[in-house]
């Protein structure tokens, strides 16, 4: 067992963190000391906790992440840090305290002060924080994607659970509004492709005003459904059947006019038809898929355009990216597997189509993108090329080779 901390050398390794942590800054160093000064004063977040055992490492560089990102936007603050008052023993709470002493002038969502402390690029959660904090809606902040809230949603939306994303919350928010209740947002949320707002919600709004109208439908039925749609309207049939085309089943589908009998008459039908000559792909490696890396997927909307950035998580998504861009990157399964390598599909999506642009190999561990080709093992073109260093500056990624 280690001996305990002295307190003298705690304090010591506790501001040599901080005065680490403040080196970057140039501009905004003066409002981050006295950001550390007044959480000093006024918390216990950033004091040594000796008496009580080491202090967390994890802890501190969440409120020194937190400190960074509000020194860096202290012209946008409405409040001195000298007489924020901590109200709470939470860490979490305080943190929420201070960014509203700060920020806010109107309320904001609690779900969003977490992205002061959240790891990775904030920037888009954090410009939503300060749009709200100066008393603005969230119907007026530009979305990464072509959609805007309903006066109804907008309203949900500074109701959300403290436990969801932003994007999480721009869903549920969309769906208290439609009439669905908090059961099917959550299910929505957590267990099917809807986690998120996508390029195609006119036809996703169509379909939770379907499983409203017919509520109550079980939770089972409701997934089923969910991956019934999708697949038949936005997957490539490839992913389906054998032998299948690049393009979806029924990429024109709607549920104008259906109700929920034909529509499971319609699923029962179609899963008669594929039982007799699916074919079940078992990996040669021991394992059919493998867990996500820490690397965020990516989403942008540009010039009209919706891009995509996904890592591909089973043999057959392998496979499947390297038919259509007809490159080896079929081979890459056992060092994905193994996960010494990561696969991931660059796509462009217009209406209710898509394009795969490149295909993209990042080596988790270092962070480095080894390669990105398109079809045929072509160099990318430059808008696909301007959307990959946009995401990997958003996930701290090195090239291997300049794009």
């Amino acid at each position: 067992m280690s001996a305990p901390l002295h307190p003298f050398s705690a304090r010591l390794s506790l501001d040599d963190r901080i005065v680490q942590a403040g080196q970057p800054l140039t501009v905004s160093r003066d409002s981050y000391w006295r950001l550390i000064g007044a959480v000093r004063a006024a918390s216990r977040l950033l004091r040594p906790r000796t008496n009580r055992g080491r202090t967390d490492p994890a802890a501190v560089e969440h409120v020194l992440l937190g400190c960074v990102r509000m020194a860096q936007h202290g012209e946008s603050w409405v409040r001195p840090p000298e007489e924020w008052v901590c109200e709470s023993d939470s860490s979490y709470c305080q943190i929420e305290s201070l960014s509203n002493h700060l920020f806010a002038r109107y309320p904001v969502p609690r779900f969003l002060a977490r992205a002061w402390t959240m790891p990775g690029d904030m920037s888009r959660e954090l410009a939503m924080y300060r749009h709200l904090a100066s008393g603005r809606s969230i119907r007026d902040f530009t979305l990464p994607i072509p959609y805007r809230l309903s006066k109804a949603a907008s309203v949900w939306f500074m109701q959300s659970p403290d436990d969801l994303l932003p994007m999480q919350a721009l869903r549920w928010s969309q769906i208290r509004s439609l009439g669905g209740d908090a059961r099917l947002a959550r299910l929505l949320i957590s267990r099917t492709v809807l986690s998120e707002l996508t390029a195609q919600e006119t036809f996703w709004e169509s379909v939770i005003r379907f499983l409203v109208k017919h509520a109550p439908i079980g939770t089972d039925e409701i997934v089923g459904i969910i991956q019934f749609l999708h697949q038949q309207r936005f997957q490539p049939a490839e992913l389906i059947v054998p032998n299948g085309g690049p393009l979806p089943l029924r990429p024109e589908m709607t549920l104008d006019g259906r109700s929920l009998m034909s529509l499971r008459r319609l699923m029962a039908n179609w899963r008669d038809e594929l039982r007799p000559r699916s074919v079940m792909t078992v990996s040669p490696y021991g394992s059919a898929q493998w867990p996500r890396t820490s690397i965020r997927p990516f989403r942008d909307c540009r010039d009209g355009k919706f891009w995509t950035i996904d890592e591909l998580l089973t043999d057959k998504e392998l496979r499947v990216e390297g038919g259509i861009m007809q490159h080896c990157v079929g081979l890459y399964i056992p060092q994905c597997a193994k996960r010494q390598t990561s696969i991931w599909s660059l796509k462009v999506h217009e209406g209710d189509s898509h394009r795969r642009m490149l295909t993209i190999e990042v080596v988790p561990e270092t962070r480095l993108i080894r390669q990105a080709k398109g079809k045929r093992n072509a160099p990318p073109t430059e808008p696909a090329a301007d959307v990959l260093r946009t995401w990997a500056e958003q996930e701290g990624l090195q090239f291997l080779n300049p794009v």
